[in-house]
């Protein structure tokens, strides 16, 4: 960001790289912010990061132990170079594509330097995404509750029908606003028979839809 003064070396480096390839990096210093000790920060809104997506070209995840990584994989979809921790725990390294940096406490300097350096000459391969990319997996999610559920119409009618915004922004139990969500739980993660009927109820766009004609 314009105006901030840097002591850390990485960025010393950064700075000094030729405009030509950190034209497009955006750089954050979360400490003007002022959000470390603010319990009530929940993040950026959902068009703020996909700005920051799409206008960047290179993707630095810090965490050592997390289950999964939307975020890794959104960055991912966007065409952005990813670099996580060499030891990171969990599924943050699953479907990472062929090219990609991992670093460690001792060689972070170098490495996402490099990195940096890459991102001219990096180009996402359509096949790096087929395993994360909403554009492939919606439609294999979405022949599964065909096939499993007994639908009486047929797989395309299905997903015709299908509130898809539901699936890739709700069903992963971030949202507590849901019809299924059980009151006083932390998540609306789907534990009962009565809440999967709620569920599919909601999924199908062709139930609002009747009612509004």
């Amino acid at each position: 960001m314009e105006g901030l003064k840097y002591k850390n070396s990485f960025l010393e480096k950064y700075n000094a790289l030729p405009d030509s390839t950190k034209k497009n990096i955006i750089a954050i210093d979360t400490s003007v912010l002022e959000i470390d000790d603010n319990r009530y920060f929940f993040g950026f809104n959902l068009s703020d990061v996909a700005l920051f997506y799409k206008n960047s070209k290179m993707y630095i995840h810090g965490c050592e132990d997390e289950g999964g990584s939307r975020s890794i994989h959104e960055a991912i979809c966007s065409g952005c170079l990813v670099a996580l921790k060499k030891n990171m725990k969990g599924g943050g390294r699953d479907n990472l594509p062929s090219q990609h940096v991992l670093y460690d406490n001792n060689n972070y300097k170098t490495k996402l330097v490099d990195g940096l350096n890459m991102v001219k000459n990096y180009n996402l391969k359509e096949e790096d995404i087929e395993g994360i990319s909403a554009t492939y997996t919606l439609r294999t999610l979405l022949g599964i509750l065909h096939s499993k559920l007994k639908y009486s119409y047929d797989f395309e009618d299905f997903l015709l029908k299908c509130n898809t915004n539901l699936i890739q922004l709700k069903m992963a139990a971030h949202y507590l606003t849901v019809p299924w969500y059980i009151k006083g739980e932390l998540t609306s993660t789907l534990k009962t028979e009565s809440q999967i009927n709620e569920f599919l109820k909601a999924l199908e766009k062709c139930e609002t839809n009747e009612k509004a004609a």
